[in-house]
């Protein structure tokens, strides 16, 4: 919901970057445009990205995947304590969401 690009543009909707394309997937980067590969390799790169987290102990949180989507994952290290407005946008996208899906 926060990036919404078309699908057709580099990086697709989900506006992957090659370096993160790379980082989770050996498929070309075009595939980054297809919507069932692209969330696949989220999903993947989401759940690799919890796992770190808790073997370097920090607990997950909506705000912190996004931060670390915006920023890859050395840049959420460097930026976890400090205010970022993409991250604060996601999450309030997800818990509004979540409130509203749960009052339906």
């Amino acid at each position: 919901m926060k990036e919404g690009a078309p699908w057709h543009r580099a990086g697709g909707a989900l506006q992957f970057t090659k370096a993160t394309w790379g980082d989770f997937s050996t498929h070309p980067y075009s595939w980054a445009c297809q919507p069932g590969k692209a969330r696949q390799i989220a999903r993947k790169a989401l759940l690799l990205t919890i796992q770190r987290m808790k073997q370097d102990g920090i607990t997950p949180s909506v705000w912190l995947l996004a931060l670390r989507w915006n920023c890859g994952y050395d840049g959420m290290l460097r930026r976890m304590n400090r205010n970022w407005s993409y991250a604060e946008h996601v999450n309030n996208l997800y818990y509004d969401h979540d409130f509203l899906r749960t009052r339906i």
